[in-house]
């Protein structure tokens, strides 16, 4: 359950964030009306520590006006967000499986100014595809990056759903206590 501490505590975490937008005028993140922000699950004396299975994506309206994005229940927000996790020289891409759809249609969310869109992420779930060859170490440090990208299509603009590409990067911990599913 998204609470508002979560929120909260997403919010004050240490974090660089960087975008992309196919909006007109749009150029550095500063400029761009959204941005994303990693939380990261708590923190210890090395730094901050990333749950694999419990951390959440923040996206922030910085502009003035209302501005929407897709909700992941629909295929149109399913595929939106992306991880990658960097060790040593190695990256590792997560992205969100494929599913099956019983009842789909576009379903914006409505980001007032200065709000936000909290999504919740579990990289071990079968939501999310497992890259092959990821074991980290406990406790290993890590690169992670997060993106959030809404193409721009039909339905994007029918509905007046913001586009671009959000993301957004931080050194963190990797809490490897949960391994992740065998391959």
């Amino acid at each position: 359950m998204i609470t508002r501490r979560n929120c909260l505590l997403a919010l004050s975490a240490g974090m660089t964030a960087s975008a992309a937008s196919s909006a007109p005028g749009a150029g550095t993140p500063e400029a761009l009306p959204l941005r994303l922000r990693l939380s990261s699950s708590t923190s210890n004396e090395r730094g901050k520590v990333l749950r694999l299975e419990d951390f959440h994506l923040v996206i922030t309206n910085h502009s003035s006006e209302r501005l929407a994005v897709w909700r992941e229940w629909c295929s149109w927000g399913w595929f939106c967000p992306a991880v990658s996790i960097q060790l040593g020289e190695t990256t590792f891409e997560f992205k969100k499986a494929e599913k099956c759809w019983t009842r789909n249609f576009p379903d914006p969310f409505s980001i007032d100014p200065g709000e936000h869109f909290v999504l919740p992420v579990n990289l071990l779930s079968d939501d999310w595809i497992q890259p092959k060859g990821f074991q980290p170490e406990a406790n290993a440090g890590a690169v992670v990056t997060a993106a959030y990208t809404i193409k721009p299509e039909e339905e994007a603009t029918k509905m007046k759903v913001w586009t671009g590409t959000l993301k957004c990067q931080m050194k963190m911990i990797l809490d490897a206590f949960r391994r992740p599913r065998p391959q």
